[in-house]
Order: C-alpha cells, then structure tokens, then sequence
C-alpha cells in the first residue's frame, strides 16, 4: 500500500536505494536474509535468485534479522507489540532459523507493528554462537529475565526487551549441577530417589541410562547424572550411596590445645550416617574440646550400623628445628635444603611444605615452621665458593708407575661450561686438546712418548656463575 502512494519516479529511484543499500550487504553476510512485510523476504546470499518464500513472519513495517558470517540465517523478529487498530493480540515473536516461534512476546511486549525500527539486533563481539553450524540449535533458546542492566559478556540484547537477553551457550559454560539428598545410605531391601538439581537443565542423563531429572534406585553405589542446557553447556555431578555397614568415619579439627584457649572444635563425617555419638554424652557430628585427652565419637547409620573413629587432643610441644645444606650448587647445578623437626607444619618461601626442597637459584631461603600454638623460622644462604679450587702440578712423570703418569688440571667441581684444555711444545705447536673436565695429557705426542722438556698449556672456561676463566703456565714432562 505504501508503493502505491508513490509516484513512478519516486518508485524507481526507491527501488534503486534498496537495491543498493542490499549490495553493500554482500561483503557483510551477517544482514543477507530479509525477512518483511506479511511472510515476504530476500536473500541476497545468491544474487540469480533473491525471493524467499520462507518467511513466516508478519509485521507492517519494522522487522530485524541476524545471520552468521556465511550469510546463514539465526533469527529474526517483527518486534512484537500489537496493532493499534486490531484488539485481538497479535503474533508478536521471535522466530529462530527453522521459522520456529523462539520467543512470544504474546501481545504485550515489543515495539509495536506500526513502527519503522520495532527492533534491532546488535552482535556482541564476545558471542560465539553466530558462527555455529547449522546442526546446532544454540539459538533455540528461550529470552531470560535479568535484574541488572549493566554489561553482560556472552550474551546480547534486544533494544525492545530491556530486561531480557539471549543466553549464548555457545560458550560452553558448565553448568551448576547437584544431586539431593547428598549424601545415603541404603539398607537391604529399600528404595530411595535421586533428584539432579539444575536450574538451566533440559535433558538428563544418569549412569543408569535413565533420561529423567529423578531416578529410583535400590543398591548402594556411585550416581553420576550428565545435564545439558539443550546446547552447548553441559555438566555433571556424583553422588555414593552407602550400603548397610559401609559407614566411613573421619573427624577433622584441631587438636592442638594451645595455651590460653579455651577449646578446640572436632567435627565428625560419615555419609549416611543419621546421628553421632561422642564419648562427652554429645550427639552432634560437632563438640568442643576443652581438655588434652582421646575424643572417641560412634557414627549411627540408617540400617543400625555403627562405625567408631577416635583423635587425640594435646598440649603443643617445644619446637625443635635443625636445618641441613649440602652446599652442591656451584658443582651439581642445585642444592638441597632440609630441615629436621618435630613441627606440625612447614612452610619455606618457596611456598613448600615438605622437610627438604631442591633449589637451583642463588639467595636466601627461609623456613617456618609450627607446632600448633608457635612458630620459628630459620634462613638458610645459598652461595657460590669464592673460586673454584685448581690443584695443577708442575711436573708429571708419565713412565706407568701410577704416580704423576697424566697431566691433569684437577678441580674441586668439574661441572663447567665451554671448557677447553690445551698443550704446546716450546716452538708453539699443539701437542694436545681435549673439551672434557675430567680428560688429561698422558704425555704422548702425537700417539709416541712425547721428549722430556717444558710444555705450556691454556685452560679456558665457564664457570657455574657463567664467569669466563682464563688460566695458562707451563708443566715440566720428565722421562
């Protein structure tokens, strides 16, 4: 109706504005799909064939959609609203790429069918889902209430549901999932009911194979259930149904009664149990205990099943710390730090809490450690030797007799870096060379027994503080 108000001009200079406003879409497939007016619209993905009939959407002028950078359809909307002159409400929603209604606004949400922009969709640029394979319905997803207005990443909004947004599972966010009761204990020949607890739960799947949010169950054992969001966020939860006498107890606290205080607490946990029992007359899986001595509780199962657990409450004692360094850095690379205690707990700057830690880094280190009540702390200093000690002799004597018969720089820690052991004749020329620490000179030139006479060598290297040594003198063969 609107077209016929026109002018033939004006129609055709229409035409040719909406004819190319949409071949601008065509390197932006995300506007490609049209859908319009009553159950009309345009594709533009291939430019030979553009109508859609697909279309079941009905609105008077404003309309919105969205697809994926492939240029494949996601959703679209009229708005909502109703018209003005119709009473009834109208067929206001949200439809997703299977033209199945995603959302109905029911007549009373939108902005209305009589108007020009009744919706608009923004893609957030941290929402996944509009790349998503067709297989996929992440957009089947129903529109969810928020109270706070604020910035939401993974989701985005319609600019007519200020109080809505569409949930983006595409993230792949697990869900919270519990199971109640949470803890159970079966006896011979009873049944009992495991609910999974989900809020954005739609399809279940337990261990059993059952596929509904409750099971019947009647053995003990471990139940797993599986819930999806009908998407992409999935997650799951266990609980271990307890048999007749397969109580385990456990109690937990402090049990250290430090000086000045007055008691300490002790808990008591044994799944499936329904009452405690202390050796004090108290009933409750929790007491206080106010003086050193043997805390014994019963736990009580549902089948008259007990199971027994005890815990000793002391007076702290004397810290006794003895610290221990084997001083092997600068040779081996590390050095091994350990302390001797009788402390409950150990804490070293490294954050470790065992007796000894290997370090590999030079300077200080510091342990505490506690009894409960006090605490000491001690530093260890992890350092280089001033210098690698060099015991070179002057004169060898290389005849076979087991004394003196190689010429051998001999070092206190062998392990240096790009090391280099050279020997020349009194005329200069190399008689011998090696690259390894622990190799010497047996004498020989060049496979024979080298003359009795002075010899120069050059020792060359790098130290474990990445130090370059240089060191040359003369050694005296005698024959």
């Amino acid at each position: 109706m609107f077209c016929n108000l026109l002018p033939n001009r004006m129609k055709h200079f229409f035409f040719f504005l909406l004819l190319f406003s949409f071949s601008n879409l065509f390197c932006q497939k995300e506007g490609n799909v049209w859908p319009f007016a009553f159950k009309a619209g345009l594709i533009f993905n291939n430019p030979g064939n553009i109508i859609d009939t697909s279309n079941v959407m009905e609105t008077l002028e404003g309309s919105a959609a969205i697809s994926d950078a492939e240029g494949n359809l996601l959703f679209y909307t009229n708005g909502g609203g109703r018209d003005p002159l119709v009473t009834l409400p109208s067929d206001g929603a949200i439809y997703n790429r299977n033209h199945e209604v995603m959302y109905d606004m029911n007549g009373v949400e939108g902005g209305g069918w009589s108007s020009s922009q009744s919706s608009i969709i923004v893609p957030n640029p941290d929402a996944t889902y509009l790349s998503v394979p067709l297989s996929t319905p992440c957009l089947r997803r129903k529109i969810h209430a928020y109270a706070n207005k604020g910035v939401l990443k993974g989701f985005i909004g319609l600019t007519n549901f200020t109080d809505h947004f569409f949930r983006n599972d595409a993230l792949n966010q697990p869900l919270s999932v519990g199971i109640t009761p949470d803890a159970l204990q079966l006896c011979d020949n009873q049944t009992a009911t495991l609910t999974a607890v989900a809020t954005l739960g739609e399809t279940f799947l337990w261990n059993t194979g059952v596929t509904t949010p409750a099971i019947s169950i009647n053995a003990p054992g471990t139940y797993t259930v599986t819930v999806s969001s009908g998407c992409c966020a999935t997650g799951t939860a266990s609980v271990v149904v307890q048999g007749p006498g397969s109580l385990d107890i456990t109690i937990t606290g402090d049990t250290v009664l430090c000086p000045g205080v007055n008691s300490v607490e002790l808990t008591a946990s044994a799944p499936g149990a329904i009452g405690f029992l202390w050796n004090t007359g108290v009933m409750t899986p929790n007491v206080l205990a106010d003086a050193v001595g043997i805390y014994t509780v019963t736990a009580i199962g549902a089948c008259d099943d007990t199971a027994t657990g005890s815990i000793t409450v002391r007076t702290p004692e004397p810290i006794a710390l003895e610290t221990y360094q084997s001083n092997t850095l600068a040779c081996e690379g590390f050095d091994t730090l350990r302390v001797i205690t009788n402390a409950m707990g150990i804490l070293w700057s490294t954050s470790d809490t065992t007796t000894t830690i290997i370090v590999d880094t030079l300077g200080s280190y510091t342990v505490t450690v506690t009894n409960g009540c006090d605490s000491t702390t001690a530093t260890l200093e992890v350092v280089l030797p001033v210098e690698t000690k060099r015991l070179i002799t002057n004169v060898f004597t290389p005849n076979g007799d087991g004394s003196d018969d190689v010429f051998l720089p001999l070092y206190d820690c062998p392990a240096v870096s790009d090391y280099e052991f050279r020997i020349h004749n009194r005329w200069g020329k190399e008689v011998f060379s090696t690259t390894v620490p622990t190799a010497g000179w047996d004498g020989k030139v060049d496979s024979k027994p080298g003359p009795s006479d002075v010899y120069m060598y050059v020792i060359r290297y790098r130290s474990i503080d990445n130090v370059e040594v240089n060191r040359h003198g003369a050694v005296t063969l005698v024959r």
